[in-house]
Formats: C-alpha cells, sequence, structure tokens
C-alpha cells in the first residue's frame, strides 16, 4: 500500500480488530529460515526463539529497515485497525454522495431527513476513533491523461526519413481498429439488405456526375476482399452522401441483435446483386428507402449520421489506416460538408484529402504501389486516377468564394491523364475507354469525354481564373499593381465561353450558342455537334454534365465581377484598404466594358440554365443526381442579377432574378447550401433598402 511504500510488505502482520486470536507475521523469522527450522510465526518473538532466549527478526534479507525504524506489535496493530477505519468511512462517504446523487430533485423536508439518517449511521459506525481521524477530503474524479499513446503502427520513417523507409522495406501493419458499434446500427438499420440499398442509391445518384467508386468492381465483390474498418467506412459516407435534408427528426434505432459483420452482409454476388441488376432494390416514398434517410435536425456536427462519420474518419486516421478505400469515404464527406454548408469542417477536410493522396503516391502509379499495391486491372488503376481528380475538382471549387490558395498542385501531364469514358469504366470495358491527355483542348471536336472528364477540365479552366484574379487583388493590396494584359484575359475569357458552349452544345446539340461572338469568339459548330450526338447516345444526362458547365460560367463571372469595377481589383467593394488603383490605359477600360457585358450575359445564362434545372429535379430519383457544385454559379449570377437591378430596374433583370431565386430554393430540398445562399443574397436585399432609405 501507498502508506507503507518505504518498507518491504513482506513483515507486515495479518491483524483483525475483532480477531480473538494471537498475530502472526507473514513469513518465518530470520533464525528459522537460516536454520530451516519450522516457525509457528507467532508476535512479537516466535516459540522456537522464546525457548532459545534469543532475539526474534521478522524483517527481510534484501531490505533491512533503517535503525529504530522498526515498528512494535501493538503499533502495528493499531496501524492496521486506524486503515480498516478509514476504508469503512471511505464506503460510506460514497454510498452518501450516491444518495445525494439520487435524491438532488427530492422536497427539501426528504433531502433533510435522507441527510439525518445519513449523518446517525455515520456517528454510529465510527463512534470509537471519529475524533481522533482527520475529516475524510473529497474522492478525486480520475481523468484521462491530456495525451494518450497513440494506437497506429504506422511507420513513421516515411514522414521522418523516406529514404530509409524504402531501401529498409518497412512494412506497414494493418490497422487494429475495430468497426464502432454506432457504425454497425446504422448499416443494419433496415436489414441485412441495408448496405445493398446504400449502394444502390449511390451508384443511381452521387455516382452519376462524381464517378469516382468503381461499380463494376464493387458488383462483383472484389472491394470485398480487402474488407474490413476502411469498407464500412466507405459505405457509411456513402450512406451520408446520399442523405436528404430534412427539419423533422427521424433517427432509425435498431436493437444490437441486429448487428452483423460487414462482409456477410455483402456476401454473395457482391453489393449490387440482382436487385441493382434489376434496379428493383427497396425504396420507400415515405422514408423507408435509402435515399430518403434524414437522420436528424440537420448537417452539422449534432447531425448523428454525419458525426458517426467524422469519429470513424478520425479513429481510422489515428489507427493509421492506409487505403484506398479510406480515402474514398473522405472525398465523399468533404463533398457532404461542401453541399450543406459545413464550414470550416469542409476546407480542412479537403485539405486532409489532399495530403493523405499524397501519402498514399497518388496520381502516379509507381508511387502508390508502395502504399496500395501494384494495380491488377485496368479499372483498379481507373479508379486510382478519378480519386485524385476528385480531390482536385472540390479544391478549386471550394476556393472559388474565397479565391484562397489551393492544396492540390497542378496535375502533370507526364504522369496523369484524363478520366475515360464513364460508362466503359463502369462496364469495365477498357477497349472503349482510351485515356486523353490533359493538354487535349477543351473544344476539340474529334474526341467526345464522359461528364467526369469534362468536369475534370472544366476545374483545371478554373484553376487558371482563380490563379489570375488572385495574383492582380494580391498585387493591389501590397502596391504592386500588375500589369495590364488583355491578350491574357481576352484568351482566358473566350476559353472559358467557348468551353460553357462546348458542354452546353452535348447536352443540347440544336442549342443555339448561349454567348456572342465577341465574348466567346467561337461559335458551335457541326463536328462539335457530332461529337455531341455520341454524348448524347451514351445516355449521359443533363444533371451529369451540368457541375462541368457551371464550374465554367462561375469562372467566366469571376473574371469579369473583378474587372467589371475598379473597387474589385482590391478586395472587392466596400472593402477597407488602400484606394482601387486607377485604369491602366484605354485596353483596360475597354475590358471593363466587355466584362460589364459579359456578366450579363453569363448571368442570364445560368438563369435559363436554373430553369432546366427546375424541369430536372422534379422527380426525387433526379434531384439525387444533382451536385452541390453547380450552386455557386447560381449565387454568382443571382448576386450579379441583384446588382443589375439595382442600378438599372430593368423588369426583365428582375424577373431573371426571381427564376434563379425560385431555383435554390427548390435545390435547398438537397443540398442545404443553396439556403446558405439564400441567406447571403438577403444581405444584399438588406443592404439596398439600407442605402435607399439614407438617400431618401
Amino acid at each position: 500500500m501507498s502508506l507503507f511504500s518505504a518498507h518491504s510488505d513482506a513483515h507486515l502482520p495479518i491483524v483483525s480488530p475483532s480477531s480473538p486470536f494471537q498475530p502472526k507475521a507473514q513469513q518465518a523469522c530470520v533464525s528459522c529460515r537460516k536454520q530451516k527450522r519450522k516457525c509457528d510465526k507467532t508476535l512479537p518473538t516466535c516459540g522456537l526463539c522464546a525457548r532459545m532466549a534469543r532475539p526474534c527478526d521478522y524483517t527481510a534479507d534484501t531490505a533491512q529497515p533503517p535503525p529504530g525504524s522498526t515498528a512494535t506489535a501493538s503499533e502495528l496493530a493499531t496501524l492496521q485497525a486506524r486503515l480498516n477505519e478509514l476504508e469503512s468511512r471511505l464506503n460510506i462517504s460514497s454510498t452518501q454522495a450516491a444518495h445525494e446523487q439520487q435524491q438532488q430533485y427530492q422536497p427539501p423536508i426528504q433531502q433533510q431527513q435522507s441527510s439525518a439518517s445519513a449523518f446517525d449511521h455515520n456517528s454510529n459506525s465510527n463512534h470509537t476513533s471519529s475524533a481522533a481521524l482527520p475529516p475524510i477530503p473529497p474522492k478525486p474524479q480520475i481523468q484521462s491523461p491530456l495525451w494518450l499513446p497513440s494506437l497506429s503502427r504506422f511507420p513513421s520513417a516515411i514522414f521522418l526519413d523516406i529514404d530509409c523507409f524504402n531501401w529498409a522495406s518497412m512494412p506497414i501493419p494493418k490497422p487494429a481498429v475495430d468497426v464502432p458499434a454506432e457504425v454497425f446500427e446504422i448499416l443494419n438499420a433496415r436489414g441485412p439488405n441495408t448496405v445493398q440499398e446504400v449502394a444502390h442509391e449511390y451508384f443511381n445518384g452521387t455516382h452519376a456526375w462524381f464517378p469516382i467508386v468503381s461499380r463494376k468492381r464493387m458488383s462483383l465483390g472484389l472491394s470485398l476482399w480487402d474488407g474490413g474498418p476502411e469498407l464500412a467506412f466507405l459505405f457509411l459516407a456513402m450512406k451520408l452522401v446520399t442523405a436528404l435534408p430534412s427539419p423533422q427528426v427521424g433517427v432509425h434505432h435498431c436493437s444490437p441483435a441486429a448487428f452483423g459483420n460487414i462482409t456477410s452482409v455483402c456476401s454473395g454476388s457482391g453489393v449490387l446483386g440482382s436487385e441493382e441488376v434489376n434496379g428493383s432494390a427497396s425504396r420507400n416514398g415515405g422514408g423507408g428507402g435509402c435515399g430518403q434517410d434524414t437522420l436528424g435536425m440537420g448537417p452539422g456536427p449534432n447531425f448523428p449520421l454525419y458525426a458517426a462519420a467524422k469519429r470513424f474518419m478520425s479513429l481510422l486516421e489515428n489507427g493509421g489506416s492506409v487505403s484506398l478505400q479510406l480515402l474514398q469515404g473522405m472525398v465523399l464527406v468533404a463533398l457532404y460538408e461542401i453541399g450543406h454548408g459545413v464550414y470550416p469542417a469542409a476546407w480542412m477536410t479537403v485539405a486532409a484529402c489532399a495530403r493523405y493522396a499524397e501519402v498514399l503516391g497518388l496520381p502516379s502509379f509507381r508511387g502508390s504501389s508502395r502504399m496500395l499495391g501494384t494495380c491488377a486491372t485496368w479499372t483498379e488503376k481507373e479508379e486510382r486516377t478519378r480519386v485524385w481528380w476528385a480531390i482536385y475538382v472540390l479544391d478549386r471549387a471550394i476556393c472559388l468564394g474565397n479565391k484562397k490558395r489551393f492544396c492540390m498542385p497542378e496535375p502533370d501531364e507526364d504522369v496523369i491523364k484524363l478520366p475515360a469514358d464513364d460508362r466503359a469504366w463502369d462496364e469495365g470495358d477498357p477497349s472503349r475507354g482510351p485515356a486523353h491527355p490533359i493538354t487535349l483542348p477543351p473544344t476539340s471536336p474529334t474526341h467526345s469525354l464522359g461528364p467526369f472528364a469534362r468536369l475534370c477540365q472544366s476545374a483545371m479552366q478554373v484553376s487558371k481564373a482563380l490563379t489570375t484574379v488572385r495574383a492582380v487583388i494580391h498585387g493591389n493590396v501590397y502596391g504592386k499593381p500588375v500589369p495590364f494584359s488583355l491578350p491574357t484575359l481576352t484568351e482566358l475569357s473566350e476559353s472559358l465561353a467557348s468551353f460553357a458552349n462546348h458542354v452546353q452544345n452535348e447536352i443540347s446539340p440544336h442549342q443555339a450558342s448561349p454567348f456572342n461572338n465577341s465574348m466567346s469568339g467561337t461559335t458551335a459548330t457541326p463536328s462539335s455537334s457530332s461529337a455531341s450526338t455520341v454524348v448524347q447516345q451514351q445516355g449521359y444526362s443533363f444533371l451529369s454534365l451540368l457541375p462541368a458547365l457551371s464550374l465554367s460560367l462561375s469562372g467566366l463571372i469571376l473574371i469579369f465581377d473583378v474587372y467589371c469595377s475598379a473597387e474589385n481589383q482590391h478586395l472587392g467593394p466596400g472593402s477597407e484598404g488602400p484606394e482601387a488603383p486607377p485604369l491602366q490605359g484605354p485596353e483596360h477600360e475597354a475590358f471593363r466594358i466587355q466584362s460589364v457585358q459579359g456578366l450579363r450575359e453569363v448571368s442570364f445564362k445560368v438563369r435559363d440554365v436554373s430553369i432546366e434545372v427546375l424541369d430536372a429535379v422534379i422527380l426525387p430519383t433526379e434531384q439525387r443526381k444533382l451536385s452541390p457544385l453547380s450552386l455557386d454559379a447560381l449565387y454568382g449570377a443571382m448576386a450579379t442579377l441583384h446588382w443589375l437591378w439595382k442600378e438599372g430596374g430593368d423588369s426583365d433583370v428582375r424577373e431573371a432574378l426571381e427564376d434563379v431565386r425560385r431555383c435554390l430554393g427548390r435545390v435547398s430540398m438537397r443540398w442545404r447550401l443553396a439556403t446558405e445562399y439564400l441567406d447571403l443574397i438577403r444581405h444584399h436585399d438588406v443592404n439596398f433598402a439600407m442605402t435607399w432609405r439614407a438617400s431618401t
């Protein structure tokens, strides 16, 4: 015990206050041990030593106490008795504290009676020596330390000395992480078919425009071979990204008996069985289907499904998990946070995805083979490419509103190519899915690309626009204006407009060009229409190509918004700081006028797109295919139309503004980010009303 830590416990007697027998030592005395004689261990002197008239010593040989510190038998008995009494009082105090917690809501009279009875019991049990003992301090609460040893067995040499990690061929052990019980409960909420329903809703919704999980490998069950906590997290993220927001609370509960093994749930012919092939998976209109999950009040940290996914992701990260499935799940969680406006979590998660992809060695197949193993099939190789592109797209899209620096580097044409055709990848047919280089012109009339490849091309265009705008604003803020280059800005704006025309022609081959010749520089050609016919024959819908079109329109709004007014080239209208830089010549003034006209044209084009979106999302099945990456263009157009209406008060501008606002209201049923944009536009209305009242 701690009270006797300075002495050996071997010589302590076993004493009981109520025992009538003579106390005895725990071991034989020193003389009996040396002579190997039987010792009766009687205190203070054994029988043999008493008969031989010699001193009896019960101390251990290995730990001799200092002179004068040996306690007598009576002192030891007294200490033992006091120790027993202390333990008794501690037990009584803990029992009394428990009664007080249970009776904290009782009336005052009952509390006084309970306290009196506890006091009487305490005084009766301790009447012998309670006055001689000091008061018992409150029992301290044992808290976990500020740091705990990491559960990860991941080799730190990857970050400390990569060369040592490579030539030493250090192994990467599997993480010792178990699937949490709450994840089992969520993935078994509707019985053994819950995971099949999750996969069905995901591949018929988000996968239409964001194909980063191999449908073919999942249907064949190949992904289950490496199943484990990472696979469970991927299914949880797929369920999260397909869940619809709802103001109603609909948390599903199930008994622990419903827990099961993820791999057993997904056994058979894979996650996508016959129900997926026949398209007859269970979906109830009243919330019974997997896509109708509304687990909680909103998408914030208290959202049960979202909170479970974030906890599981942190657990896998701390456990040292290295898996492509974990990265895919992280990307889907980031997409959910972007779509529902969960900031700054979305900003942090995208950065974490970029860092994790760098650790895995993506997008290089040679660099990723050390962590993920070699690619055995073309489908698996394409899957790794698409995951890297997905992070790149989210990294560029999340910077549209804040104009901050990127986390992902620009793609290297020697390392990565554009994603292959989406249909060919879903069917596992490499002969129909040639990969094109990233240097392929976005408006090439001789090549037809899938929607995801178009989205990647659009993200690269947006990256150029953001880099240009950031350089202009940064230079003006720090007093080093960037020299105005009309050819550079004209080329950038024409490239974005031409790409938007090209994607629009792929969606509607017979529709006229949305921009005039002065803005785009080119119009739709018959060859591009023929290429779009091929795309339409492959079955790509309007909603699958909408993200690529919307990002290009957002890039145009970004460029024109900065140059339409000199104040916007600083930190935006109404910002504090030095005065806006003056125009740098007649070319600068000409491009400013062109930017105002371009903003109007792009905003009306977005208005037309919003009407098409309203027609496309009438059915709930189509609403799940809507991308949150399309909302920035809607907000940019709405803010521009609001500004144009304040300037001129045109009725057509007002009508277009209401159409875009109505579209965002409909989209808010799928993504709460639309609600955030509507709240932002209300600030424009308030500021306009206050300015108008001040002027009148």
